[in-house]
């Protein structure tokens, strides 16, 4: 380990001398992205639903603008599945992996 690493990897707080400070800093940071991540997947499971209630509204208006043809709203639910397998996939690795971090914090 060179010597610049190795000052930084060993701190003094408070008079004690205290080993392994960066890797605390980074387990921090990476907790951190993993709660980022489950919050995207739940964000995107959110937006799903909300766009398969509200696109069969948009397509009765569609339809009652234009006049042609008849409204059926299964022509216009899109299917999300692919997309909320994915999202569900980020939060669940994003908790698993935020655990085992938090797990090795508290060693």
């Amino acid at each position: 380990m060179s010597q610049i690493a190795e000052q930084n990897n060993k701190m003094q707080y408070k008079g004690r001398q205290i080993e392994g400070w960066g890797e605390i800093k980074i387990n921090k940071i990476l907790f951190f992205f993993c709660n980022v991540i489950a919050i995207i997947g739940i964000c995107i499971l959110f937006i799903t639903s909300i766009l398969n209630k509200v696109f069969p509204m948009l397509g009765k208006t569609a339809f009652q603008a234009r006049m042609a043809g008849s409204f059926g709203p299964d022509e216009y639910i899109m299917d999300f599945t692919l997309i909320n397998m994915f999202a569900i996939l980020l939060i669940l690795v994003a908790s698993v992996t935020g655990f085992v971090i938090y797990k090795k914090g508290l060693k």
